[in-house]
């Protein structure tokens, strides 16, 4: 999910279900995108590693750099694919 802003709790809930929550690093693109375009966002796993990732809107040949909250437990839960895989796999 993108989006311009989160709620803490919102955020935390997507984290816990595996959904990756991701902010525009820049309000501005968030106007840029439209509802439609195709977003690619490549080598996920690995940019999770950091604190931003680059998503590229394939219909309009731009660029957008996102960024996330989640804490080193909460990539892993993300990874997992949400807390109930997460905690299975343990």
């Amino acid at each position: 999910v993108i989006a311009k802003s989160f709620a803490r709790i919102h955020w935390q809930n997507l984290a816990n279900f595996g959904v990756l929550p991701l902010e525009f690093a820049d309000p501005a693109d968030y106007d840029r995108a439209d509802q439609g375009d195709e977003l690619v966002a490549e080598g996920l796993r690995d940019a999770l590693r950091g604190d931003e990732i680059t998503v590229r809107n394939a219909t309009k040949q731009e660029s957008y750099r996102l960024r996330h909250r989640l804490s080193d437990r909460q990539r892993e839960v993300i990874l997992a694919g949400g807390q109930i895989p997460r905690l299975r796999n343990r």
